[in-house]
């Protein structure tokens, strides 16, 4: 049997109701705002831990999303993630990481990688869920891995416009390499390369109207040495992949002449116009350089 099963049910549409989703730890005015700007097809109700929610709402419709902030690393433990999912099986659940716990992704495994998402990328992560709850696509499996991920969120994004005469697609990751040429028609002009070395030669060599990098196919050294967008020819804009973002990176890469740097899993920045600076997250080297 399918991972992917169909949630709108009948029997399931009586427990759900779409007209409300519920807020779980946001404590400053900035993560409300959010998720204000990000729900504003209904009512955003706010809990201050998982218990009171629990306790509030366990009985009559459930929320169809549960955006869950986590403050610090650690804040939360197994026990809890398995009494939310209890609690409320049928609802979706979003985990928004704060700028403090932004590496959790690599280091911890509290959290599904299916439900984490960071505060920057949170308006557009929530519109895709609303999106694919209002058709009816159940949400990735809770042991979903970070390729599939990455494959399935390109999948369900809406096949964009963009053009450019010419673009240069750089990852380690042939997977994410044809899932972004799958966004371009057949008969683009494309550049996909897996090689570093190439790939940096290339950026010098020869004039490309877009670049999409994953930065996380780049050692420190490559990143370090990075050229800045003067130094090549054309100007071309240039998008930057990670997947964990934090705001001072993002101050690092544009200062290169990136266009924008965002978290590899959010697909909603190819809907948008191709001259749209949107700094929604961040990419960045492990090392950053020091100021004199």
């Amino acid at each position: 049997m399918s991972n992917h099963v169909r949630l709108l049910r009948p029997e399931s549409d009586r427990m759900i109701a779409p007209s409300w989703l519920a807020s779980v730890g946001a404590r400053r005015s900035h993560e409300k705002l959010a998720l204000a700007d990000a729900w504003t097809d209904g009512v955003i109700r706010e809990a201050d831990h998982i218990n009171h929610m629990i306790s509030a709402w366990l009985t009559g419709p459930h929320p169809w999303l549960i955006c869950l902030y986590q403050q610090y690393s650690d804040q939360y433990c197994q026990a809890d993630f398995r009494s939310l999912r209890n609690s409320f099986p049928l609802s979706r659940i979003l985990i928004v990481l704060s700028e403090y716990c932004q590496s959790d992704a690599r280091t911890r495994t509290l959290w599904p990688l299916s439900c984490q998402t960071s505060l920057a990328a949170l308006e557009q992560r929530v519109q895709q869920e609303w999106h694919e709850y209002q058709d009816g696509t159940s949400p990735l499996p809770l042991t979903a891995s970070y390729e599939e991920i990455a494959e399935t969120r390109f999948s369900r994004s809406p096949n964009p416009q963009i053009s450019a005469s010419s673009l240069l697609l750089f990852s380690l990751d042939h997977s994410l390499l044809e899932a972004w040429r799958s966004f371009f028609p057949a008969n683009q002009d494309i550049c996909s390369l897996s090689n570093p070395l190439v790939f940096m030669q290339n950026l010098l060599d020869h004039h490309y109207s877009r670049i999409f990098i994953d930065l996380e196919s780049l050692d420190d050294e490559q990143q370090q040495n990075f050229p800045t967008l003067s130094n090549l020819a054309g100007k071309p804009e240039i998008t930057g992949f990670t997947s964990v973002p934090l705001p001072e990176q993002v101050s690092f890469w544009k200062s290169l002449g990136f266009t924008q740097v965002i978290d590899k899993l959010n697909t909603g920045f190819l809907t948008s116009p191709v001259s749209r600076p949107v700094l929604k997250t961040g990419g960045f080297p492990r090392h950053l350089p020091q100021e004199n």
